[in-house]
C-alpha cells in the first residue's frame, strides 16, 4: 500500500493532466447521451399496466388511439391585446392544430397573479417533434422580451432544466454544512471541485449505454454528490492529522504518503461496498432500476478514483491557503486585531514568566536567610555583631 501510495503522490501531477482530459471528452460526450423521457418503457412484460398498454396501442383493438402532443405556455404580465394577439399568432403558427384560451375565463387567466396560459395542441403524435415545436416557441418568445415557463402535459418538466434546478440546490446545501463542519473554508472548494470533475465524467460515460431514462439522468449527479461525499471528507481529515501530528518533521508530499497509504483500505472499502449496493437494485422487476444502479454505481467508482487522482495534487497545491483559511488561524487574528486596537498585547501560547519577577525574588529572600541558618542560640551573638558593623559602616 506504501508503494502504492508513494507512486500516485509521485506522479500526481500525470495523473491530473489524463482525468482532466477523461473530463473534457466527457463533456462533450455528455451532449449525446440518449435520454428516455417513457417511463413505461421500463415496465416489465409481466405488469398488467404493460400488458394494457399494450393492448391500447394494438391498432387491431383500438384504431387511431395516437394522441397528439399537448403542452402549455403560461405567459406573465401580459395586457388584454397581448393576450388576444398571442392568441391569434398561436393559432396560426405551423405545427399547432388548436389553442385553448379563452379571454376572462379564469381558467386561463389568473389576475391577481398576472398569469395567462394557454394550451397548445400539435400536429404530431411524436412526442420528441411535441418538444422541439415548444422549446421553438419558448426561445422564439423569450427573444421578444416576454416572461414565460413552458411544460408537457405528461411528462412534465425538461429533464435538463430539473438536473440545472436540483444540482445547485444540492451543491449550496453540501457547502453549507461542510462549511460549518470542516476546519478550514478552503476545504469544502477542494471537496467540491473534486467531486465536481468525477460528476461530469460519469454523466459523459453515460454514453455507453444505448438510452438512460430522464429520472436516471436528472437526480444521478445529486445521488453521486451523496453518495460519495465522504471519500473526499476521510481522506482531508486523514491529511490534517499527518500535518498535525508531524509538523515540522514531515514534507507535504510525504505526508500525503502517509494519508493516501493509511486511509485506502478504509476508502475503497466503503466505496466498493456501496457499488454493491447499488448494484443489487439491476435485480428490480422494474427495469429503470438497472438503469438507475449501472449509472449510480459507476459514478461512485468515478468518485473514489478522482479522489485518489484529483484530490491529493489539490491538497499539496492548496496547503498554505489550507492553513490561512483554518477557522482556528482566523481567530487567532482576529484577536490579534482587537488587542492591537485596545493597545495590548494578546498572550501567546507557551510563554514563561516575567524576567523581572525572577530578578526581584532573590532580593527579597536574603534579608530572610540568615535567619534560618540554625536554631543553635550560640550563633545569635555572630549575627548581632554582624548587624552592628554594617549600620556603623553604613
Amino acid at each position: 500500500m506504501k508503494r502504492f501510495a508513494h507512486f500516485l503522490v509521485k506522479h500526481r501531477l500525470w495523473f491530473f493532466i489524463i482525468t482532466l482530459v477523461v473530463m473534457a471528452g466527457s463533456v462533450v460526450m455528455m451532449f449525446f447521451v440518449n435520454i428516455n423521457e417513457d417511463l413505461t418503457a421500463y415496465l416489465p412484460a409481466s405488469s398488467s399496466m404493460r400488458q394494457g398498454l399494450d393492448i391500447i396501442e394494438n391498432e387491431d383493438y383500438f384504431p387511431q388511439t395516437e394522441v397528439n402532443c399537448t403542452f402549455r405556455l403560461m405567459f406573465s404580465d401580459l395586457t388584454d391585446d397581448q393576450k388576444t394577439d398571442l392568441y391569434t399568432e398561436l393559432s396560426g403558427t405551423e405545427g399547432i392544430s388548436s389553442v385553448a384560451w379563452e379571454a376572462g375565463s379564469d381558467r386561463y387567466n389568473n389576475d391577481e397573479e398576472g398569469y395567462t396560459l394557454y394550451v397548445i395542441t400539435t400536429v404530431t403524435t411524436d412526442e420528441s417533434e411535441g418538444q422541439a415545436l415548444m422549446k421553438d416557441l419558448v426561445s422564439k418568445y423569450k427573444g421578444e422580451g416576454y416572461t414565460l415557463r413552458s411544460y408537457f402535459t405528461v411528462n412534465g418538466d425538461d429533464s435538463m432544466s430539473l438536473v440545472s434546478t436540483l444540482i445547485p440546490e444540492a451543491v449550496a446545501i453540501v457547502l453549507v454544512v461542510l462549511l460549518i463542519l470542516c476546519h478550514a473554508f478552503m476545504e469544502p472548494v477542494l471537496m467540491l471541485v473534486t467531486l465536481g470533475v468525477a460528476v461530469l465524467i460519469n454523466m459523459g460515460t453515460n454514453l455507453i449505454f444505448l438510452t438512460i431514462s430522464s429520472m436516471t439522468f436528472a437526480i444521478g449527479a445529486v445521488m453521486q454528490l451523496i453518495l460519495s461525499i465522504d471519500y473526499s471528507i476521510m481522506l482531508m481529515t486523514r491529511y490534517n492529522q499527518e500535518r498535525k501530528t508531524l509538523e515540522g518533521r514531515l514534507s507535504k508530499e510525504k505526508a500525503m504518503e502517509n494519508t493516501v497509504a493509511k486511509s485506502m483500505g478504509s476508502i475503497s472499502s466503503s466505496a466498493f461496498t456501496t457499488i454493491v449496493g447499488l448494484l443489487v437494485l439491476l435485480l428490480m422487476s422494474f427495469t429503470i432500476g438497472m438503469d438507475m444502479g449501472l449509472v449510480f454505481a459507476k459514478g461512485v467508482l468515478f468518485s473514489l478514483v478522482c479522489v485518489f487522482t484529483i484530490m491529493p495534487t489539490l491538497i499539496i497545491w492548496s496547503d498554505k491557503a489550507l492553513e490561512k483559511s483554518s477557522k482556528a488561524y482566523i481567530m487567532q487574528k482576529i484577536r490579534e486585531r482587537r488587542a492591537r486596537r485596545r493597545g495590548t498585547t494578546p498572550p501567546s501560547a507557551g510563554s514563561g514568566p516575567d524576567p523581572a519577577e525572577n530578578d526581584a525574588a532573590p532580593a527579597s529572600e536574603e534579608p530572610e536567610s540568615p535567619a534560618i541558618i540554625s536554631e543553635d542560640s550560640s550563633v545569635a551573638p555572630v549575627i548581632c555583631a554582624n548587624d552592628a558593623i554594617k549600620e556603623a559602616t553604613a
